[in-house]
């Protein structure tokens, strides 16, 4: 049945697994935020009306077994390796100025202090004029960023993307599920990282199989942490939609700057947990 008339008991007209990540340490729950966070930063500037640029922020991490920072599979971010931002311009403004403007406005604008030292390495603009841009400039640009829609590369990914569908693809909605699910438990208090993993077939109204991973981080073991999950969430689809209103016209924010980290979106608003 259609999603729209399954009142939360008939599966979502896909299938497919949803894997979602958090992590205490980042203030946003979201260990790649900075790097979507220097975008709209760059956008405000005006360089010119229609911008097409390229962002990236390298970071170093406290892992396990290293100086002694951490607790067991917890992840605290220690420094700023690179920040790299090429902006396409107007032939009229200087690489000077423009350099100077993403050093002032961007990089301390959205990076704390703390992370940024004498080491830290800064590409801006380092092709020199970047005029010409988008389609115009090259080809190949349509491709929909999954990864930069979630978490660069941290975690896991369930392979489907995000834009384009509406909630009844359960890569969507189950992704918007897990990330809901996996900041609960942080937020609880219950781990300090957490990876969350929902599988779900086409007309079959519960999940497959829900995984939790916790790196070790918590005192309670993962099955533990599941039946948490499962006493306080119902990950129907049709449960999964009215829960989160995602039937509301929320998803035009989406289109740029990613998907997670954003506390605009309702799958960023932890559920209290009862245990």
């Amino acid at each position: 049945c259609a999603l729209s008339e399954m009142n939360g008991l008939c599966g979502g007209n896909h299938q497919t697994p949803s894997l979602i990540y958090d992590n205490e340490h980042f203030i946003e729950l979201h260990p790649f935020h900075n790097g979507s966070k220097v975008w709209p930063y760059v956008c405000v500037l005006g360089f010119q009306t229609h911008i097409d640029d390229i962002t990236a922020v390298t970071g170093t991490h406290c892992v396990q077994g290293h100086q002694k920072r951490y607790d067991a599979g917890a992840m605290e971010p220690l420094r700023v390796h690179t920040v790299v931002i090429s902006v396409q311009h107007s032939p009229d403004i200087s690489l000077e100025e423009i350099r100077r403007n993403l050093m002032e406005k961007v990089v301390k604008a959205v990076i704390p202090a703390k992370y940024l030292d004498d080491q830290t390495v800064y590409h801006l603009l380092p092709s020199g004029k970047f005029l010409l841009g988008g389609p115009q400039g090259d080809a190949g640009l349509t491709g929909r960023k999954i990864i930069v829609d979630t978490y660069g590369g941290w975690g896991g990914h369930g392979g489907g993307a995000f834009s384009g569908k509406d909630y009844s693809k359960v890569d969507r909605s189950g992704a918007y599920a897990a990330r809901w699910v996996a900041k609960s438990l942080v937020k609880a208090g219950l781990c300090r990282r957490a990876l969350v993993q929902i599988s779900y077939s086409i007309a079959v109204s519960h999940p497959l199989s829900i995984t939790i991973f916790h790196y070790g981080t918590s005192s309670r073991d993962e099955d533990e942490l599941l039946q948490i999950v499962k006493d306080n969430f119902d990950l129907r689809p049709g449960v999964i939609v009215t829960e989160l209103g995602l039937k509301r016209p929320i998803y035009q924010a989406t289109a740029c700057y990613g998907h997670f980290g954003r506390e605009e979106f309702p799958w960023e608003k932890p559920k209290p947990l009862v245990f």
